[in-house]
C-alpha cells in the first residue's frame, strides 16, 4: 500500500461512515473533512474549527477509529489538524491527536450521586459524579488570538479555585469559541490538582430545567413531597 495516498485511505473511510450515519450528519460533519496525509500509520485529517473538533472527539471518535481499522488496519492512529485563524495566509492550524482524554475524570454512574446530603455525615469526594467531559482539557485546547487572556485566567482560575480575582469567572462569547471546552478543562485541571475538591458541571439548560421543577413543586405540597423524596432516595 503506498502510504502518501491518503485520499484513497479517506474515501475507503467515508464508504464505511455513509453506511453508518444519517445522510445529513455525514454532509455536516464528515464531507467538510480534508485528508491531508499518511504516513507512519497515522491519518492526518483537517477540519475547519475547534468546534467541529469537538463535536467529532465527543459524537463520532468511536466511529472514526472503527472505521479507520476496518478501512486501513488495526492500530491506525488518527490525527487532526484544526484551521485556528482563516484570516491569515497561509491558514494557521494546530494538530491534535485523537481522544487526548484527561485520567482525573472518568464518565461513570454513580450509585445513590443524587441524594441529598446528610445533617450528620457529607457525601463522600467519590460519590458525586463532576459530570466533566475529560476530552476537554487545556491540552488539547486550540489557542488563538481571540480566546488566548480566555485561556490565562481559566488556568489560574484551575490553578488557585477560589483564590483569585475571577470569582465567580464568567466566559462570553459566540457559539463555537470554546466556552463549553474552557470551562470543563477548569474542573477537569481542579480534580487533577485537588482530588479531594468536589466539581460540578452543569450546563445552562439542566440548571433551568431543575429550576422550573423546583418551582413547580413548591406550587404543588404533594408534589414538592414526591420531588424530596426523589432527592433523598
Amino acid at each position: 500500500m503506498i502510504e502518501s495516498n491518503h485520499v484513497v485511505l479517506w474515501n475507503r473511510c467515508l464508504d464505511v461512515i455513509k453506511d453508518n450515519v444519517p445522510e445529513t450528519t455525514y454532509n455536516t460533519w464528515f464531507a467538510p473533512i480534508v485528508p491531508l496525509k499518511y504516513e507512519d500509520k497515522t491519518l492526518i485529517l483537517q477540519i475547519p474549527s475547534q468546534f467541529f473538533y469537538e463535536i467529532l472527539e465527543e459524537k463520532f471518535v468511536d466511529l472514526l477509529r472503527k472505521t479507520l481499522y476496518k478501512a486501513i488496519g488495526e492500530g491506525t492512529k488518527l490525527m487532526y489538524n484544526v484551521m485556528v485563524d482563516k484570516t491569515s495566509i497561509p491558514n494557521q492550524t494546530v494538530n491534535l491527536e485523537a481522544s487526548n482524554r484527561s485520567t482525573a475524570v472518568t464518565p461513570k454512574s454513580i450509585i445513590g450521586g443524587n441524594k441529598a446530603p446528610s445533617f450528620l455525615q457529607a457525601p463522600a469526594v467519590q460519590d458525586l459524579d463532576p459530570h466533566l467531559n475529560p476530552n476537554y482539557n487545556f491540552e488539547n485546547f486550540i489557542e488563538g488570538y481571540s480566546n488566548k487572556l480566555s485561556r490565562s485566567v481559566a488556568e489560574a482560575v484551575a490553578q488557585k479555585p477560589g483564590g483569585t480575582a475571577f470569582n465567580p469567572l464568567f466566559l462570553y462569547g459566540a457559539s463555537g469559541v470554546g466556552k463549553t471546552h474552557l470551562a470543563n478543562a477548569i474542573g477537569t485541571k481542579i480534580k487533577e490538582i485537588y482530588p479531594e475538591k468536589r466539581v460540578l458541571y452543569v450546563s445552562a439548560h439542566l440548571f433551568q430545567v431543575h429550576n422550573i421543577r423546583i418551582l413547580y413543586a413548591i406550587t404543588r405540597p404533594t408534589t414538592l413531597l414526591t420531588f424530596t423524596r426523589r432527592l433523598m432516595y
